[in-house]
């Protein structure tokens, strides 16, 4: 599927996607934003894809949408330093897990996780 990891044997894009938008590095406008570029990149995608570009739902539902729980299999420190990315682009995450300098600290430790954010949202700037 056009390097997108999206079934659910092979779930690691979509489910960093919903890492990012559970801990507010990308907000619902940003994960529609998301779908339409699978849409418009993908010669195949599945049927949620196309569900999620409309989603305005309650973050709760997001896996009735995508129909199974994705996994991407983030760290301890990986999933904080998503919530650094969130600090990086001027958010304050709903009750984070660690305070603002120890959640970029992690994003300074593990450069892949903001390679990963930038190549799966490449319309999305962070500083």
């Amino acid at each position: 599927m056009n390097g997108f990891r999206l079934a659910r044997d092979d779930s690691a894009t979509i489910g960093f996607v919903v890492a990012c938008l559970f801990r507010d590095a990308i907000n619902l406008e940003e994960l529609r934003a998301w779908a339409d570029h699978v849409l418009l990149s993908a010669p195949a995608y599945p049927n949620y894809i196309t569900e999620l570009s409309l989603f305005d739902g309650y973050l709760k539902d997001i896996y009735q949408v995508i129909g199974f729980v994705p996994s991407r299999g983030l760290s301890a420190s990986q999933a904080l330093a998503v919530v650094g990315i969130a600090f990086a682009r001027g958010r304050e995450p709903f009750d984070p897990p660690a305070p603002h300098s120890e959640a970029l600290a992690a994003l300074r430790q593990h450069p892949e996780v903001l390679s990963e954010f930038r190549s799966t949202f490449p319309f999305l700037v962070v500083e």
